[in-house]
């Protein structure tokens, strides 16, 4: 058992942070890292997801590859049987080049290729020339390689949507050249048969060399004006015709369909904030409307269906408000990449504007510190709060496809990424790089970005709203590892003091995501191994326990230093009310996807065709354990509450993007959780009235006023109809 007196010091800890005589040390110097890390601290020696190959002249999701897909694929045209050597030195060149990319940041995969090839050869050139002369030949394919780091984002992003406006600026000038070449025959027509067509000079110029002095062109001149139908394109639709002309082929939306005209240079889509690409939006909107007009003119023109009494006077009034989605879908869309650390408050509202006047664009939020605490969280750590909020506000739109994933998963997650750049509408991307945090071992983004999906710090979803008409059907996170339960858990097997074998099975939650930063180690602290005692519970144990059960113990985490050796940390209350606001945010995710309680009858609808959950990323490289069922230490998974009554008011928490619209309306009917998200506290605490008007000002629609309880209280009536919309 435990001594008091260290009971005591524990105790002290955790409730308020502070160290009694000595009895525990800082982690300031000590180098740790969750206990799960402890073999993977060099990332090089690893085969995992990285680094990534951005494929020229590849499509969808096979737009990028992770080398060692590359490498495999390659491997598979060998003969196992009599190849056997190269599978191996393949994996060495592998490494060679991961090692070189690491090194040298990004760049070509062949030009990596020949750094890996030189320093393999280097060592032992009669051992590897063979099998490097037989791969490099074998892969023929070229393209960036990019590792996981906080460039690599906005490269791979900027690849994707490179990969879409090539095929659809293929797809116009095929589209436009056709209806250039039609509406051109029309006016050549129209000029062989006028006066001008039929001249002398003209006909003669039609001739071949050797046959102009068998003719008399004046005389071929007069017969034909004589004989030749007078009847020729008017004025006005000869205008009409030049006009679409020069419209589709001085467009600048793409590039020119005339090789070599350098006049018209196409317009830039990519920027790095809203504002610069809502402006470039609104300044071409005359142009947008203009070549939508010409394409569904030239249309009506080659069939021969313009008709002038009804078309003139209709094209006359054409404006954006005519166009429909298949004329913003034939026009590039607009590539935002911003950082987090860059986003201004007023840029939500920003984005509604744009999107509500039309815009499609693919925007990528990144963020690199998604530890630091804003002003409005009270100093609470709730990691990823402004990336959670503008989830939130991008899905209340209803138009957006919204994508949210940490870099480490960004390779297990192409598919979805080619989803959202192909979505017809506009898209949101929210990635955290892990390349920027207060941490002082210089941790790799991978391992933090890893460690973030891992904890539910910052975990990897996706909403499409054309998915299905439910909440299962279009919001997924079964790219989440092992998205059924509150945390992951995996097998962890270790040494003790003696040398025993010791098997056990460790949570990963978001305690161990914030031991990683080192603004965050004042909330930790070592035990020397000679004050354990049985009070000390792993924090996953310590949660599921009741208050008079956990008020005789306290919670610690398992690390290793840079040796491999194992402590035991304790966390403060700060970072055990973290842990559960997380995972309540988490549950909050799970009732969404349709994940609580199992897959099967979710909310009545039948879930057992669910894609299984992703497979552990290489942070962890463990086996998933043979059986499916919970482990006994896991959090029980409580039943999904009943759906409220539409009497009843009750505000959507977990959709709040906390703008303070119902709290500045009524603090003491409204306020924030510990997550920063309104709930009703107070129902009596406010008028009627007041639930409507919160309901009418809200951005996300969340708010639902339920019936009044004051039968009494004035404008009932008028009330109750404007609530109608909110029940």
């Amino acid at each position: 058992m435990y001594m008091r007196a260290g009971f005591q010091a524990d105790c002290a800890f955790y409730h308020n942070g502070t160290r009694l005589g000595g009895a525990l040390d800082t982690i300031d110097d000590l180098g740790l890292t969750p206990a799960l890390f402890a073999r993977h601290r060099d990332l090089t020696r690893l085969r995992y997801d990285f680094p990534l190959v951005l494929l020229r002249n590849s499509s969808g999701k096979d737009a990028a590859k992770p080398l060692s897909a590359l490498i495999d694929a390659v491997c598979h045209e060998f003969d196992d049987a009599q190849d056997s050597a190269i599978y191996v030195h393949a994996l060495r060149f592998e490494r060679e080049i991961r090692v070189a990319a690491a090194t040298h940041g990004s760049g070509g995969l062949q030009d990596l290729m020949t750094i890996a090839a030189k320093h393999m050869l280097s060592e032992n050139a009669s051992l590897y020339r063979d099998s490097i002369e037989r791969l490099r030949k074998a892969i023929k394919i070229d393209g960036m390689v990019t590792d996981c780091n906080i460039a690599m984002p906005c490269q791979l992003f900027h690849h994707y949507w490179e990969t879409v406006h090539r095929q659809k600026a293929q797809h116009f000038r095929e589209m436009a050249g056709r209806l250039v070449v039609k509406l051109a025959r029309i006016l050549h027509a129209d000029f062989v048969r006028s006066p001008e067509g039929l001249s002398p000079a003209n006909l003669e110029a039609a001739m071949g060399t050797t046959q102009r002095t068998t003719f008399d062109f004046n005389a071929l001149s007069e017969l034909l004006l004589r004989t030749t139908s007078k009847k020729s394109l008017s004025e006005s639709r000869r205008k009409r015709i030049s006009w679409m002309l020069t419209t589709l082929e001085s467009q600048r939306f793409y590039p020119p369909l005339t090789e070599g005209d350098d006049q018209h240079e196409p317009y830039n889509f990519v920027f790095e904030n809203t504002a610069d690409a809502m402006a470039a939006y609104r300044d071409r909107l005359p142009q947008m409307v203009e070549l939508s007009k010409a394409i569904a003119m030239a249309g009506l023109e080659i069939a021969g269906e313009f008709d002038e009494r009804f078309h003139v006077p209709f094209f006359a009034e054409y404006s954006i408000d005519n166009l429909d989605p298949d004329d913003f879908g034939l026009l590039p869309d607009y590539l935002i990449l911003t950082h987090m650390s860059d986003i201004q408050p007023s840029e939500a509202e920003t984005l509604q504007d744009a999107f509500a006047g039309g815009m499609r664009a693919k925007i990528l939020v990144q963020a690199d510190d998604i530890l630091a605490i804003p002003a409005f969280t009270g100093g609470n750590i709730s990691p990823a709060v402004r990336s959670r909020q503008m989830v939130n506000a991008a899905i209340s739109l209803g138009e957006f496809y919204v994508f949210q994933a940490p870099g480490s998963q960004l390779p297990r997650m192409r598919e979805s990424l080619a989803n959202g750049f192909a979505h017809p509408g506009p898209a949101l991307f929210s990635v955290y790089s892990g390349g920027a945090t207060g941490t002082d071992h210089s941790l790799p983004p991978y391992m933090l970005a890893a460690a973030a999906l891992e904890s539910r710090a910052f975990p990897a979803l996706t909403y499409d709203p054309l998915a299905g008409d439910d909440w299962p059907s279009r919001y997924h996170l079964t790219d989440t590892p092992q998205a059924e339960r509150s945390w992951p858990t995996y097998p962890f097997a270790y040494e003790d003091a003696e040398h025993h074998s010791i098997e056990a099975t460790l949570a990963f939650t978001v305690a161990d995501f914030v031991a990683c930063d080192a603004r965050y180690y004042k909330h930790f602290a070592r035990v020397p191994r000679e004050n354990w005692s049985d009070a000390m519970v792993p924090l996953s144990d310590f949660l599921d326990m009741d208050k008079q059960a956990a008020a005789q113990k306290v919670p610690y985490l398992l690390m290793a230093d840079a040796d491999g050796v194992l402590h035991k940390v304790l966390v403060d209350e700060k970072i055990v009310q973290s842990v559960r606001r997380t995972t309540k945010m988490w549950l909050g995710l799970q009732e969404l996807a349709g994940l609580r309680g199992g897959y099967s009858n979710i909310n009545g609808h039948d879930r057992s065709q669910r894609p299984a959950p992703a497979p552990t990323p290489a942070l962890i490289e463990a086996p998933e354990p043979q059986a499916r069922s919970e482990p006994a230490t896991s959090k029980p998974q409580p039943e999904a509450p009943a759906a409220p009554s539409s009497d009843d008011a009750y505000i959507e928490t977990i959709r709040c993007s906390t703008c303070n619209e119902c709290i500045h309306l009524n603090d003491k009917m409204f306020a924030y959780d510990d997550n920063q998200q309104a709930y009703i506290k107070d129902i009596n605490a406010g008028l009627y009235r007041q639930l409507v008007e919160a309901a009418e000002n809200c951005p996300l629609s969340i708010i639902h006023p339920g019936q009044p309880r004051n039968p009494d209280e004035a404008g009932l009536d008028d009330l109750i109809k404007r609530a109608e919309p909110f029940l």
